[in-house]
């Protein structure tokens, strides 16, 4: 059941070859500094699905299709309730450059971004569903380098 009050928010996590589209909010927005996926208000009389397209193509100028609703998310914040539908998309066209701020990063990636509380579910949904976190791959051994004796156990 929906908060009373509660601002309805939709939400387009686009996902395109192992990465997704986020972007810092604004300094003079609440949660300032903090990463999100395009999306916005749900407009009176609009879907969330088609306010997730249209925020979308409004922060980045990439025109994208909603694939599912990913899960509707009710949170309690200082500032305000929100009601957020989060919703899996894909490009229209071939993969361009965002509008800043907007980037694409890798999906295994998103644990070095810090998100909204709202999102910490879906981040964990994408952390499970696309892998771990990305780690360095350290170098196998020089095969020509003869390797010391190993002591006996």
């Amino acid at each position: 059941m929906t908060e009373r009050g509660a601002s309805r928010i939709a939400v387009a996590i686009v996902l395109d070859r192992g990465k997704t589209l986020i972007g810092p909010r604004p300094d003079n927005a609440p949660l300032a500094g903090l990463w999100e996926f395009p999306g916005g208000r749900v407009g009176p009389g609009e879907s969330a699905d088609a306010a997730a397209v249209r925020e979308c193509f409004e922060e980045t100028a990439l025109r994208v299709q909603v694939e599912r609703e990913r899960a509707v998310v009710e949170h309690r914040y200082e500032h305000a309730a929100v009601e957020i539908h989060f919703f899996d998309a894909s490009l229209i066209e071939p993969r361009g450059q965002p509008a800043p701020p907007f980037r694409w990063v890798d999906l295994r990636s998103l644990d070095r971004y810090a998100f909204p509380p709202a999102n910490r579910d879906i981040i964990a949904q994408l952390r499970a569903e696309f892998g771990p976190p990305t780690r360095r791959v350290s170098k196998p051994p020089n095969p020509t380098r003869k390797q010391a004796p190993q002591p006996d156990a």
